[in-house]
């Protein structure tokens, strides 16, 4: 495979889709961007299906929970949140420095134009994935929000739809500026999940 860096800004998941390489394949072992880059390309259309899954599971679970009592979940979404938190916290840890030496290194023009190493090596390239993957288990916030009958505001479900998305194609892509995107996202999440 080509140096990811010298790769142009166009989408180019490098492997073959009828290849079979699965979450295990990525998550055991040591970190191989050919790898990720298999599955990424079809985790990326499988992003969309869950995406309109997400969204009819919304309107459906509302509609089932309008004549029903809300749920008492207070405890597990104190789990739930400290889940999120926590991975927020330990993902910024390990990929802020990155961003920092890159910048001392690059300046501010070079974090959102060069890759660098940032998805080839071990750490910034696994908890970048890892990132991306905690997406889909975030979509379920809102599942809390119908189970408890609590309003589902528009900016709160197309955040989130948006965010999975957007976060599965750029890393796909394996886009310079992600690094930003990731690391503010990221320390939000770490307070916001408290």
């Amino acid at each position: 495979m080509e140096n990811p860096s010298a790769l142009p800004v166009t989408f180019h998941c490098v492997a073959d889709m009828s290849s079979s390489v699965g979450l295990a394949d990525v998550l055991l072992g040591s970190w191989n961007l050919d790898k990720t880059d298999a599955f990424m390309s079809h985790w990326v259309p499988t992003s969309y299906k869950i995406t309109v899954a997400y969204l009819v599971l919304i309107y459906l679970g509302q509609k089932f929970m309008r004549n029903k009592k809300p749920f008492e979940l207070d405890g597990t979404l104190a789990v739930w949140n400290f889940t999120f938190s926590l991975f927020s916290g330990v993902a910024a840890y390990k990929l802020l420095p990155e961003l920092f030496r890159t910048f001392q290194t690059d300046g501010f023009v070079g974090t959102y134009c060069n890759n660098n190493d940032y998805y080839t090596d071990a750490s910034t390239g696994f908890w970048g994935w890892a990132f991306v993957m905690s997406k889909a288990p975030e979509l379920g916030d809102t599942i809390f929000l119908v189970l408890r009958k609590k309003p589902v505001i528009f900016m709160h479900w197309y955040h989130h739809a948006l965010t999975f998305v957007y976060a599965t194609i750029t890393y796909s892509e394996h886009q310079a500026w992600v690094r930003w995107s990731l690391a503010l996202n990221l320390a939000v999440h770490t307070i916001m999940y408290l």
